[in-house]
C-alpha cells in the first residue's frame, strides 16, 4: 500500500474510526495518480469543472460517515493523491456535533488553531498514521470540513 494508508473513508466505511483502520477495501490509496483513482471509482471521481486537466477531483454522491453527509474533494500533487477534503452538509449544530464526535473517536487533539475566522483541531497519527483535521470557519456554518492527509 503506497505510503501506508488505505482510504476506505471514500467508499463504504461506516465510521471514520473504521475507515482509518480498515484493510478490506482496494479503492484509493495515498500516492495513486489521478488516472488510477478515476479508474477505480468508475466515473464517480472527476474534475469539479469542465476542465479535464483539473488538479483536483470531486466524488459523485460524496460520502456518508457515521451520521454525517459530506461532499468529497480529492487533491493531487506530483506524488499522486495527497489530501482528501470532506465538507460537511449540515447546520452549525451538525458541525459542532462532528467536532465532538471526532474528539470522542480520536481523544485529545494534537494541536488547535483558533481565531476570529476559524477553529481547527488536528489529530496527528490518528489510527493508521493519517493526520485528521477538523475545521469550522466562521461563527455559524460558513464551512465545516475534515481534511485527511497521509502520514509523515
Amino acid at each position: 500500500m503506497p505510503r501506508g494508508a488505505l482510504i476506505a473513508v471514500l467508499v463504504a466505511a461506516p465510521t471514520l474510526a473504521a475507515a482509518q483502520t480498515s484493510d478490506g477495501w482496494s479503492f484509493a490509496h495515498w500516492g495513486m495518480s489521478q488516472t488510477q483513482v478515476r479508474a477505480v471509482f468508475a466515473g464517480r471521481a472527476h474534475p469539479p469543472t469542465d476542465d479535464p486537466d483539473s488538479p483536483d477531483d470531486v466524488v459523485d454522491g460524496g460520502a456518508t460517515i457515521d451520521r454525517f453527509q459530506f461532499a468529497v474533494r480529492l487533491e493531487y500533487a506530483a506524488a499522486g493523491l495527497v489530501q482528501i477534503d470532506l465538507r460537511l452538509h449540515g447546520t452549525a449544530a451538525d458541525c459542532a456535533a462532528l467536532g465532538d464526535h471526532l474528539k470522542a473517536t480520536y481523544g485529545p487533539n494534537w494541536s488547535e488553531a483558533d481565531n476570529d475566522a476559524f477553529v481547527t483541531l488536528t489529530w496527528a497519527g490518528a489510527r493508521d498514521g493519517n493526520a485528521v483535521a477538523w475545521t469550522r470557519e466562521g461563527d455559524g456554518m460558513d464551512a465545516c470540513e475534515i481534511e485527511l492527509t497521509p502520514p509523515g
